[in-house]
């Protein structure tokens, strides 16, 4: 039998710990704040570098100041990626120093400790990116008049830069699991249904994307990474889900591809397949790791 030491005993109190219902919304809140926090530093981080760029460019070249606003507005829009990644630094750096003020170890209070395998990484790897397809096949049938505004947004994220991409397929997948799974959603379900606090928290994970289409297809990938999480117990599985959606996204951007309206429908049933036959071996994958503990046990006694 596999030794059981403090440090996962302590993990394993934290987990199933129940609190009320007001009490678990009132910690997800101060972490949903925290997260907020990140990113009105992120933002201040990079708005005031772009004000000292872009005046210092028009003074040294003699422009017309008239087009601050503008020159200003684009240039910050280009440095989303820095401002992702500053904000997850600022973050976890605080995280990292509220739990070690309160003899606490943040590894441990997000789940992220908790062992699982490289297979079940690697499928949840997989399906991130099968669901990345069968979103881009989505939102190809959604109408203009909604696509529009959707484009607009995404644009922002158009610029492939390493940081633009480093904060995309990976600052962002961290923090926000970090943040929204491993904390919000992991403090809601110990005060009130798991179905309940995956609403709350999928709802919340969508309305941080701002746009509406974002708000909605965020919302139920959140509702997805809750069921992940909840199954696993680990943030580890759902950071490489999320990490693989989000990279597929960058890579496709990054390619001179056009898809066709077929190719991509074609691309998202195969998704559809490949999600169904993960779900079967990971079922399978997890049914040996019980038969094999069972075993260790029964050998033991």
């Amino acid at each position: 039998m596999r030794e059981i030491n403090m440090n996962e005993t302590n993990m394993n109190q934290v987990t199933n710990e129940k609190v009320s219902p007001g009490k678990a919304i009132l910690r997800a809140l101060g972490y949903g704040g925290v997260y907020l926090g990140g990113q009105v530093a992120g933002g201040m981080a990079v708005g005031a570098f772009s004000a000292f760029k872009v005046g210092y460019d028009i003074v040294k070249n003699g422009g017309d100041s008239s087009q601050f606003s503008n020159d200003y507005l684009d240039y910050a829009n280009s440095l989303t990626g820095p401002m992702v990644v500053i904000a997850a630094i600022v973050t976890i750096a605080f995280l990292f120093l509220y739990y070690k003020i309160n003899d606490k170890k943040m590894l441990e209070e997000v789940n992220f400790k908790k062992s699982v395998g490289v297979k079940k990484i690697a499928l949840f790897a997989g399906l991130g990116i099968a669901l990345n397809y069968i979103t881009i096949a989505v939102l190809t049938l959604l109408p203009e008049s909604v696509m529009s505004g959707y484009a607009e947004s995404s644009s922002v994220l158009d610029n492939q830069s390493i940081l633009t991409m480093i904060g995309t397929a990976i600052a962002a997948p961290i923090i926000e699991e970090i943040i929204f799974r491993g904390l919000i959603f992991d403090r809601l379900k110990k005060g009130m249904p798991v179905v309940l606090a995956a609403i709350i928290s999928a709802t919340v994970f969508g309305l941080a994307h701002g746009q509406i289409v974002w708000i909605c297809y965020a919302g139920i990938l959140g509702l997805i990474f809750a069921y992940v999480y909840h199954k696993t117990g680990s943030i580890k599985a759902t950071i490489a889900l999320h990490m693989a959606y989000n990279s597929n996204s960058v890579i496709l951007s990054a390619l001179p591809i056009d898809m066709s309206l077929t190719f991509k429908l074609v691309i998202a049933s195969i998704s559809v397949v490949a999600i169904f036959v993960g779900l079967v071996v990971a079922k399978k994958i997890s049914a040996k790791k019980d038969i094999a503990e069972i075993e260790v046990v029964t050998t033991a006694a």
